[in-house]
């Protein structure tokens, strides 16, 4: 089997791609042919074509080997990963593969398509906080007029807790140039953390949770300040059903689902991570769960 698997950049790689790194080495360690591109190495001819490395594994870090020329359609299976926010050469793209006849982890259509947060909000906001999306200062008070302060500001194209800002009171409300989700203050998270649970195809295969550090509410699993097991409960899991359906129509494979205090937060489908500090903390490879359901 000759995988793809196309990411942002190979910069600081093992650092900001940890997840697409284990995903890659489990197939290698299956006999498949693995290689790793960027958008910037699509050519668009009369065919669509890429320029990769090939991927092997070393004791601390991915090795690529010098760039081959392959055309999209001599893949068996493709993984497009982009850290949010997704960038204009990732954008493009999506538009050069969306009609590509190959199989896809997450399709770009709903790569493209799907920001996480708004997604939520669109299609799931009834398991939310109450949460509104706005760079209105006046939205924002009125917002935390009726639901009290704190309330928390996120901005819609980061990830990793990056911009969370939590306010206080009217004073605090910064002046906005984007577009940002304001939800009511889960004072839950400061005790119980973030959960992301890790969906497959139609399978929930783990879940963990992401603890801040003592009185804070920031809860992100590069900056390590505990990790906890994590039980989905019956609402989540009656939620995360709903999801995947909704994913699965819209032929995303892989993603996770965030919450806090049962409160649905967003759905990670660009590039869902986390599997590395679920091994870790559970002593097992979660990515080889992962892989044997995506291949089946």
């Amino acid at each position: 089997m000759k995988i793809l698997m196309i990411i942002q950049d190979f910069k600081d790689y093992m650092r900001h791609y940890y997840t697409d790194d284990i995903l890659m080495q489990e197939h290698y360690n299956r006999g498949h042919e693995v290689y790793c591109a960027t958008p910037l190495a699509l050519n668009y001819t009369d065919t669509l074509s890429i320029h990769c490395r090939k991927y092997t594994p070393l004791a601390e870090l991915a090795q690529f080997d010098c760039a081959q020329k392959f055309e999209i359609s001599s893949f068996n299976y493709v993984y497009l990963r982009a850290m949010p926010p997704v960038e204009k050469d990732f954008l493009a793209a999506t538009y050069l593969l969306e009609k590509q006849k190959v199989t896809f982890c997450n399709h770009p259509t709903a790569i493209r398509n799907f920001n996480e947060k708004i997604l939520c909000v669109e299609y799931f906001k009834k398991y939310m906080a109450p949460t509104i999306i706005t760079s209105n200062k006046d939205e924002i008070m009125s917002f935390a007029n009726e639901y009290s302060y704190p309330v928390i500001i996120k901005p819609l194209d980061a990830y990793q807790a990056h911009g969370v800002t939590k306010i206080l009171n009217k004073e605090d409300i910064p002046k906005l140039e984007n577009l940002h989700m304001v939800q009511s203050y889960i004072n839950n998270v400061e005790t119980l953390g973030s959960k992301r649970v890790f969906v497959v195809k139609d399978q929930i295969i783990g879940a963990i949770s992401f603890l801040p550090k003592a009185g804070d509410y920031i809860t992100n699993f590069w900056i390590i300040h505990g990790y906890a097991n994590a039980t989905v409960t019956e609402k989540e899991h009656k939620i995360c059903q709903e999801i995947i359906v909704f994913l699965q129509n819209n032929k995303v494979n892989f993603a996770a689902v965030d919450f806090i205090d049962e409160y649905l937060m967003e759905v990670n489908i660009t590039s869902p991570g986390g599997i590395p500090e679920y091994n870790i903390h559970h002593h097992t490879s979660l990515e080889k769960v992962a892989v044997d359901v995506l291949m089946s």
